[in-house]
């Protein structure tokens, strides 16, 4: 008797649930934004953790196996990594970036001159141009303009100092308690993992909780593998960039080589602005020269695309080309840049377990059959 009604005991807690999802989304929704604006912290020291642990992961197995506190040792040779990373990719690109910047607007106002001068030689051309880039009004005041920007930046700026500060130590404190929380998740992981196989084995059913650690190791195995392929295909690519463009006699070869790769960790669109950054820096040198960097880039995007990055990260994460841009589609335009960084990796954990699924059940299906025959015979 109590088995028959347990369908109807899941059917009416479904509705139940329907019902508070449709009738009190807003305020559910408000509530799980809250909610993960307050665990911010705690969420950015998990991802700063796990990908900290693949470096020092890395380092307890080679360097420091025989190290009497690796733990320790390999916690902090992760973080001078990455540091140290961050800081030479920063400090040899933002300069020539600024740089390339004060070129470009140097160029642009003397093109403009020049046009304006090119103008009033050749009056006739005024009709075809519109009133808002008439060069030879005289109502076009340079200087005035540049004034009035100027005092709109400072006007915007001084009624947005509390909040601009205020944005800016929050988003200081975050950081600094998600590296504190990174650090405490490293240096007492299998502790915790202990304890929660504690708790899982403690409230769920031997299957159930199988099935959670089936989900959470492929998840793992997916994003692992995800990032390490990411990585190796952004310096593969950087490298390449690097030596075509100092084989081609290209200005800024080594800067452009590296930031290319380093765009390269955001898929499929990373290269394509490290190709439009790259152009700009060359167009302050060459227009030839950039014409041909963006061509030299695309067809080395096309090799990467057909022969580097299906073999090092295709084949890592095991999700077909379409699934991958449609992850990247989908996780952009829900979650912005994260969706796009962590589109692919859940798109393949997905992936993997509707078709491991799909395979047992086939599995079964085939074994039914032979089954049933074998009972007919």
């Amino acid at each position: 008797m109590k088995a028959a009604r347990e369908p109807f005991f899941r059917l009416a807690i479904t509705a139940i649930i329907v019902y508070l999802v449709i009738n009190y989304w807003n305020t559910a929704t408000r509530g799980i934004f809250i909610l993960l604006r307050v665990a911010s912290p705690l969420i950015a020291g998990f991802i700063i953790a796990y990908i900290l642990n693949i470096f020092m992961t890395f380092f307890e197995r080679t360097l420091l196996k025989k190290v009497k506190f690796k733990r320790f040792f390999s916690i902090l040779l992760s973080i001078l990594f990455v540091l140290l990373v961050l800081t030479f990719v920063i400090l040899l690109i933002i300069p020539e970036i600024s740089s390339s910047i004060k070129v470009i607007g140097k160029g642009l106002l003397a093109l403009i001159e020049k046009s304006k001068n090119f103008v009033q030689l050749h009056p006739e051309l005024e009709q075809f141009i519109p009133e808002e880039l008439a060069f030879t009004s005289e109502a076009f005041d340079w200087q005035n303009l540049s004034s009035q920007v100027l005092n709109f930046l400072r006007s915007g700026a001084m009624s947005n100092v509390a909040s601009i500060v205020s944005s800016v130590f929050s988003g200081l404190l975050n950081t600094v308690l998600g590296i504190i929380f990174a650090i405490y998740l490293l240096a007492s992981k299998e502790r915790l993992l202990h304890q929660v196989d504690k708790v899982c084995s403690s409230y769920l059913k031997p299957q159930a909780q199988q099935s959670l650690t089936y989900v959470t190791e492929t998840a793992n195995n997916s994003f692992h593998s995800f990032i390490v392929g990411q990585c190796t295909e952004a310096i593969i690519l950087g490298l390449l960039c690097t030596i075509g463009m100092l084989i081609l006699q290209f200005p800024y070869a080594l800067m452009i080589g590296i930031l290319v790769g380093c765009t390269a960790l955001i898929p499929i669109a990373g290269a394509y602005i490290g190709t439009i950054v790259g152009a700009i820096m060359i167009l302050t040198v060459s227009p030839v020269q950039a014409l041909f960097f963006i061509i030299f880039l695309l067809i080395l995007q096309q090799i990467e695309g057909q022969l580097i990055y299906p073999r090092v990260v295709g084949t890592t994460i095991g999700l077909p080309g379409i699934w991958v841009l449609a992850s990247v589609v989908v996780g952009g335009g829900l979650f912005g840049v994260l969706g796009i960084l962590f589109g692919i990796p859940l798109c393949s954990t997905v992936y993997t377990l509707i078709k491991t699924d799909i395979h047992k059940r086939e599995a079964a299906k085939v074994f039914t059959t032979e089954k049933a025959d074998t009972d007919t015979q």
